[in-house]
């Protein structure tokens, strides 16, 4: 009787058991091994839900009852103390929020897996310095207010497959210095605002649009150039800088930042004519010399020669600028 009796508990204990350790929370199914809860994707895999755990350094499984885990759930870590968190290449989405005020982590790894990241995934992180997307080659897009406010952060490294950088992105970061553009098609509104350490900002060619107000309130840049790939710039992209004293916006000539420029009476704007390097206001055989004599070091090309004399826009000035604008004054090419 004691044993038909103790068999009977062992069911009813079992049957407890697995009654919590799985779950419907409105339109969510998920289980739980008591660290992790797993919202039920499909058949087949689970999605990270909630982190119960106590460990600090957490390392994300890649299974869960033999079924594979394909991400992270929104608001999975949001204000967890976690100081690191390791994620499995094999992961393809990172939700909304999904470790939100998370305040004391201070480097993310992004893996190579990850296609979509949700709105606010890392804002907040108030000791976060570092993010590596650089694996993340399926990553096309970052969403908005994805660091916002993150005050630590000063290093970002993006793969080529990012085109799109979102609404206020990095606003109230703490960049000091500052790189966008290249694969970098699109810059969205407060992308980089308030980021007041922010001193050294260079836009590189290749970059298209700058949304309104994008390096809005970075109140340490004394000066930019806007690339000639640039086709639009929103309202108030550089204010208040650009209608303060102290602040150089420079364009090439015949762009349209120029145009930007003079539609929104920007004073403090200079123009840059590429390939009139001595500065005569025409491009000629005369550019080619002076620069010739600049590379070998007979004379020191001035900040602005430099800037119109890298018509091929790599941020150097080589004798591969020299051939250029040579076979430009040939007509052998027609733009730079």
């Amino acid at each position: 009787m004691k044993k038909f009796t103790s068999i009977i508990l062992a069911i009813l204990l079992l049957t407890t058991i697995s009654a919590a350790l799985s779950v419907e929370s409105g339109a969510v199914t998920y289980v739980s091994d008591g660290v992790f809860d797993y919202a039920v994707e499909s058949e087949d895999t689970y999605m990270l839900y909630r982190y119960h755990g106590s460990d600090d350094e957490v390392v994300l499984p890649e299974y869960y009852n033999g079924k594979r885990i394909v991400g992270i759930r929104g608001y999975c870590f949001k204000d967890s103390t976690i100081t690191s968190v390791t994620i499995p290449d094999s992961y393809t989405t990172i939700g909304e929020l999904a470790f939100n005020g998370c305040r004391n982590i201070s480097e993310i790894v992004v893996p190579s897996g990850i296609e979509s990241i949700g709105n606010m995934a890392f804002a907040n992180c108030e000791s976060l310095e570092t993010i590596d997307f650089s694996s993340a080659e399926n990553l096309t897009s970052l969403p908005y207010a994805l660091c916002l406010n993150d005050a630590s952060l000063n290093h970002i490294i993006l793969p080529e497959s990012v085109s799109a950088i979102g609404e206020s992105a990095f606003e109230g970061c703490g960049f000091t210095s500052l790189a966008v553009g290249g694969s970098v098609k699109t810059v969205g509104e407060r992308a980089f605002a308030n980021c007041a350490d922010l001193s050294d900002l260079k836009l590189t060619q290749g970059l298209e649009t700058i949304g309104a107000e994008a390096f809005y309130g970075d109140s340490s840049v004394d000066g930019v150039l806007i690339p000639s790939s640039v086709t639009s710039i929103g309202d108030d992209a550089f204010a208040p800088m650009a209608g303060g004293s102290g602040f150089e916006l420079d364009y090439y000539t015949g762009s349209y930042a120029q145009t930007y420029c003079e539609e929104n009476g920007i004073e403090n704007a200079v123009g840059h004519m590429l390939g009139d390097v001595d500065g005569n206001e025409s491009v000629d055989i005369n550019d080619v010399t002076y620069l010739q004599i600049g590379l070998v070091g007979r004379i020191t090309l001035t900040p602005d020669e430099k800037i119109k004399a890298d018509v091929n826009f790599d941020d150097n000035t080589t004798i591969r600028d020299a051939t250029l604008i040579q076979m430009f004054i040939a007509r052998i090419i027609t733009e730079f």
